[in-house]
């Protein structure tokens, strides 16, 4: 999960700083090297940091799938949100590479923003099912209240796609020079 937030962060670093191109090619910085050069300057090495967390991210994940399969007894309610994350991570990764082959395409751009917020929901989601003991668990919420959450969610799920649909149409979407969607 902390994991998963220190990549947002440093996406937003990216979107910030207008460094979404600040390493143009994928999955080389540039044509000729893996690594940032100095002709990028810091933006290219704010994008490259972005990218190499993804790889600590992947580890992680990987990590965290060994420990839900040995754990015992198994606990199938933590084997789907992390097999989840281990997928999703380069998934996300892929989205990543197209949003800068298309040139930070607000759509590809949008996408990737929001598919980090479901991995975080995701990772929160096993952080904390595996708080919780084995077996078979009781609602204890009462029934008003779990559909007052469920509505938020949908009122901030709303709220961030349609935020997201903004931002890519206005003045900031991660590169002064990037396409609009409007």
């Amino acid at each position: 999960m902390i994991a998963n937030v220190g990549i947002v962060v440093t996406g937003g670093a990216v979107r910030l700083t207008a460094s979404g191109l600040g390493c143009p090619t994928v999955p080389n910085c540039t044509e000729d090297s893996f690594f940032p050069t100095p002709e990028l300057g810091v933006h290219g090495v704010i994008e490259y940091t972005n990218r190499t967390l993804t790889g600590v991210l992947s580890l992680v994940a990987l990590a965290t799938l060994v420990a839900v399969w040995r754990d015992r007894p198994r606990r199938r309610d933590l084997l789907g949100p992390a097999i989840g994350l281990l997928v999703g991570i380069p998934a996300q990764a892929l989205l990543g590479a197209v949003t800068v082959l298309t040139g930070l395409n607000p759509w590809t751009v949008m996408g990737h923003f929001l598919v980090s917020g479901v991995l975080i929901a995701v990772a929160v989601l096993l952080f904390r099912r595996s708080r919780e003991p084995a077996g078979v668990t009781l609602a204890v919420v009462p029934v008003p209240l779990r559909l007052l959450g469920r509505g938020l969610l949908s009122v901030v799920a709303t709220v961030l796609v349609l935020g997201t649909l903004v931002t890519g149409t206005g003045p900031h979407a991660g590169d002064p020079d990037s396409p609009r969607m409007g």
